[in-house]
């Protein structure tokens, strides 16, 4: 229905004009390139090409991206600039990313710098978090009466540490005074762990000293490498954070100033960027010692200008070829504007094969955006969804799945907004509610007052749904010379279930209408017994076959039950809904309780709208794949993925080929 038809093109060209075909290539942006691989080349080409090896082009443009994506970001916040899915991008000639590329080598040395920098100030930062601790430390040793590396004299010995703070000094230098009078113990400093203290104690006494102080919880302290007094280590201290902070003013004033050429890099890196992508391109191809060669697929209306422009252009054999009936080629959908945004919640499940040639988006459009708006189904919602879509896109321009995904819950809006308005839910029933019951909207019927009309209508929306897909298959049948199968297959059960719906009716509404539903239901059983079994060659097994196709019919019927979840997602959108509405009256009609009815409004609503529409989003896709994709489709389609250069920060305005 609109998958584009393929055609497979072949080009052989001097290896010499390889980049040029490339960049031709990547200007069209029409041609999908196939990956050679080397069981084709020895089949199809008796192994006269071979493959080329730029893993390592590869590699260096991925570490050159890697370390550029890195200096961006880093500059951005100098920069005062953001980058985020919704940024616009900026316009370049194609001449100038092949210029600017070419002076990577000098521009390598810019970011490689920025890189370099950034390391340093890692470990600057780390470097003055350490001197911070050890002026920390030091500082509660200021009165230290002797130098850090002092071990004593020739007859006594220093010693400093600290102890808990709960320690009783008094009864500690007790203690040492019974081991000796000739000592000096004192206390530098406390805080609420410790109590920094020191000893001076005579050699002789050492063990006993050491054991009194280990049993009263010394904890020596230590400063390796240090020397002299504290107040002398401190000013050496200080005097290094000095430096190490004018290094840092020193870097950040460097960043600041490369900030100023934040779009040059930004320019570099999708430079870096696009010539990835054309040497992936190369990988692709094979190759003999002077030419190369190349086979992809390209739609077949541009088949021939691609095949023209490069024969324009370079000394090229081109060759188009197409698909034979079983061979699979890139899918790329063509739809109106309008289903397009559909699009991504097929491409989500599996873009359809290329054998299948069926794409079930358009009718897949339609029920996606009854049911979604079904699910949620009040105008206040929906009217909020639309203009918030809308704004966004009209704004920010987003473009592939993103875009797609924002005009779809646009267009999931503008059917919540419909079907409220059938229901008369407007932000619930805010409406009456703030009326005092005076005043209410007018409405097809309400869901919350005559659920069982909302569960009719969600089962017949459901069959409808079953029944476009059972006529999907049919299509598909039909175009490919099955049309009995067709006929017996999924006419057999129309007449069924079209019987069953008259039927129903005629039970409703009286006359002849239930007759008429019967003998149609029939009709459509009798066809079922007597041709379902037409492939077997035994009587019984026809008879087997005709008689048990007739079971099919607790599937169909479980499925339609399916669509109950649109009775159960549209009544928790109206009473959720209620709920806000009631809770907000509970403080009044004063100015207060309009003050209290607001906040529960904004929050309760955003919230119930939300919820549900996120919900709306997951169930509406859920009966796609299974309700209706289970009755026809074949997915495991390739997307189609033409070589083309696409910018992460900017865009190239390519030029017009002749």
């Amino acid at each position: 229905m609109a998958i584009v038809e393929m055609s497979r093109i072949s080009i052989a060209v001097l290896k010499s004009d390889r980049r040029k075909l490339m960049n031709l290539l990547s200007a069209l942006g029409v041609t999908d390139i196939s990956n050679l691989t080397k069981e084709e080349m020895e089949n199809q080409f008796q192994g006269l090409l071979d493959k080329a090896d730029y893993g390592r082009e590869i590699t260096d443009c991925d570490s050159d991206l890697k370390e550029l994506k890195s200096a961006i970001d880093l500059l951005a916040k100098y920069a005062g600039r953001k980058h985020n899915l919704f940024t616009l991008k900026r316009e370049y000639a194609r001449e100038e990313y092949e210029k600017i590329f070419k002076q990577l080598p000098q521009k390598r040395e810019l970011f490689e710098s920025i890189t370099a920098q950034n390391a340093r100030r890692a470990a600057l930062k780390n470097q003055k978090s350490s001197i911070q601790a050890q002026l920390q430390s030091l500082a509660m040793w200021k009165v230290l009466p002797f130098e850090l590396e002092a071990e004593g004299t020739k007859t006594m010995l220093f010693t400093f540490g600290t102890l808990d703070f709960r320690t009783d000094l008094a009864q500690l230098k007790s203690r040492l005074d019974g081991i000796t009078s000739a000592n000096l113990f004192a206390s530098v400093n406390q805080d609420d762990h410790y109590q920094y203290c020191y000893l001076v104690y005579p050699k002789d006494y050492a063990r006993e000293c050491d054991l009194c102080l280990k049993e009263a919880g010394w904890n020596r302290a230590a400063f390796a490498n240090l020397t002299g007094t504290v107040p002398e280590n401190m000013e050496k201290y200080k005097k290094k954070l000095q430096d190490i902070e004018e290094e840092q003013q020193k870097i950040e004033a460097y960043f600041k100033e490369c900030a100023k050429n934040l779009d040059e890099y930004e320019f570099l890196y999708d430079a870096i960027l696009s010539e990835r992508t054309l040497r992936e391109a190369d990988a692709r191809a094979a190759y003999t010692n002077r030419t190369a060669f190349l086979t992809g697929w390209t739609p077949t209306q541009s088949a021939q200008t691609v095949k023209a422009v490069i024969e324009r252009n370079l000394d090229a054999a081109v060759e188009i070829t197409q698909p034979s009936e079983e061979e699979e080629y890139p899918i790329l959908l063509q739809n109106p504007q309008v289903v397009q945004p559909f699009e991504v919640i097929t491409e989500m499940y599996s873009l359809p094969s290329a054998r299948s040639r069926l794409d079930p988006n358009k009718v897949l459009a339609v029920f996606y955006f009854i049911l979604f708006g079904m699910m949620v189904s009040d105008a206040g919602y929906g009217l909020l969804v639309m203009l918030f879509c809308g704004l966004f896109v009209w704004k920010f321009k987003p473009e592939g799945q993103m875009g797609k995904m924002m005009r779809l819950i646009g267009l999931g809006g503008l059917s919540t907004f419909l079907w409220g308005a059938l229901f008369g839910s407007w932000f619930g029933d805010v409406i009456p509610v703030l009326s005092n019951y005076t005043f209410d909207m007018p409405r097809w019927f309400s869901p919350m007052e005559d659920p069982m009309k909302l569960l009719i209508v969600s089962f017949i929306v459901g069959a409808l749904h079953i029944m476009a897909g059972m006529g999907m298959k049919a299509y598909m049948l039909i175009r490919s010379g099955h049309v009995w199968d067709a006929v017996f297959d999924i006419g057999s059960w129309y007449l069924v279930f079209i019987g069953i719906g008259l039927y129903a009716a005629g039970m409703a509404l009286g006359g002849l209408t239930g007759q008429i539903g019967l003998y149609t239901a029939l009709a459509g059983v009798v066809l079922l017994l007597f041709t379902q079994g037409r492939h077997e060659k035994n009587i019984f097994k026809k008879a087997f076959r005709g008689i048990s196709s007739l079971y099919n019919i607790v599937s169909y019927f479980s499925d339609i039950l399916s669509y109950s979840r649109l009775l159960a997602m549209g009544l928790s959108t109206s009473v959720v809904a209620s709920v806000v509405n009631t809770l907000g009256l509970l403080g009044g009609r004063g100015v207060g309780g309009m003050i209290l009815f607001a906040a529960v409004f904004l929050v309760g609503h955003i919230f119930n709208m939300s919820i549900n529409l996120l919900g709306a989003y997951v169930h509406t896709s859920r009966l796609q794949y299974v309700e209706f994709f289970g009755k026809f489709y074949e997915g495991g389609g390739a997307a189609f993925r033409p070589l083309k250069l696409n910018g992460k920060y900017t865009k190239i305005q390519e030029p017009e080929i002749k």
